[in-house]
């Protein structure tokens, strides 16, 4: 009686294993950069955020001191000041005119 031994073939299982531990290993590599990747993008997305709130904070400021500095100027002690050097005279008596009503020949 013969017997058939079937010959195993550890050396292509132990490929096969090998094979999906490193593209196991890639792939965790891989992920690891993409997250560092995105992190360092959040990062500086968020030190820009920080300047841009830093410029609006500073623009405010300066947008309250020009309203400040425009309703000190237009104010009616102000304006009369100003008027002083033209040497205008008051007005005493306001005079409207009236539209007239042109009629066609």
């Amino acid at each position: 009686m013969k017997y058939f031994y079937f010959k195993s073939n550890n050396s292509n299982r132990c490929k096969g294993i090998a094979i999906t531990n490193i593209l196991v290993i890639l792939s965790i590599v891989c992920l690891g950069i993409l997250y560092l990747y995105q992190n360092a993008n959040l990062v500086k997305d968020t030190y820009q955020i920080r300047e841009y709130r830093k410029n609006i904070s500073e623009l405010k400021k300066q947008n309250q001191i020009l309203e400040e500095k425009i309703f000190e100027l237009s104010s009616l002690d102000k304006l009369q000041e100003m008027v002083k050097p033209l040497n205008m005279v008051e007005v005493k008596e306001v005079v409207y005119l009236k539209k007239e009503v042109m009629v066609q020949r």
